[in-house]
């Protein structure tokens, strides 16, 4: 069962392509490809492609976890889990003598520190992916991959999955909160796109099990867009 698939960004947001990948230069991030020049390292530490192992063991019951990688060339994988803490210090120490604006900076820059250890996993190859299966299920922070390229190599997608009968599953509904103030465009376009990719779309697995409630604090948006 994918319970979290690999992500690439869409083309408006291939500045911001370290939030994807990590490692790479954002030119050799294609719409559904990633090229690793030789002796390069491509990182799956990301908010989009990371996967929060602390969140799915406290709230569900996951109890096993493996990644698929699609990837064409001779590469080395090593699997990584990271955890952080911030220290609330610093924000109390100095609300008020900052900008609002300075003081997101300096909490940015001295508050969190995040720890990265490589950890244990099994690695399989097959004919269509490598097949990483994570040894234990962390109560922390998150899991990811890094990919180094031996000889120029192509990473293609992959996803996490899990080994779930259909009886251990909970029913489960969600809801979308967006609050907005005269960001018009920015709201119309994040709705149409969860009505093509969820909403609309038969073959996702939150089909019918979405809902999305949009606050018009500004009183700008046009209900009939």
């Amino acid at each position: 069962m994918v319970i979290q698939p690999l992500l690439f960004p869409p083309y408006n947001l291939i500045d911001e392509s370290e939030l994807f990948f990590r490692g790479i230069d954002s030119q050799n991030i294609f719409k559904d490809n990633v090229v690793i020049p030789a002796g390069l390292t491509l990182s799956l530490g990301t908010y989009f492609n990371a996967f929060s192992i602390g969140k799915w063991t406290e709230y569900t019951n996951l109890d096993n976890l493996s990644l698929h990688l699609k990837i064409h060339g001779n590469v080395e994988i090593e699997v990584y889990q990271a955890t952080g803490s911030t220290d609330t210090s610093v924000y109390n120490n100095n609300l008020g003598k900052y900008s609002d604006e300075k003081l997101i900076s300096l909490l940015n820059r001295k508050s969190y520190t995040a720890v990265h250890k490589k950890v244990e996993a099994v690695l399989l190859k097959t004919a269509d992916y490598y097949i990483i299966t994570f040894n234990e299920m962390y109560k922390s922070g998150i899991l990811y991959v890094t990919v180094r390229a031996v000889g120029d190599s192509v990473f293609s997608g992959g996803y996490y999955s899990t080994e779930k009968n259909l009886s251990d599953l909970n029913p489960v509904k969600l809801a979308i909160g967006i609050c907005t103030f005269k960001r018009e465009d920015t709201v119309i376009g994040n709705v149409n796109r969860i009505k093509q990719m969820i909403i609309e779309k038969s073959v996702s697995p939150l089909k019918d099990k979405l809902e999305v409630y949009i606050a018009d604090n500004g009183k700008t948006l046009d209900v009939n867009q």
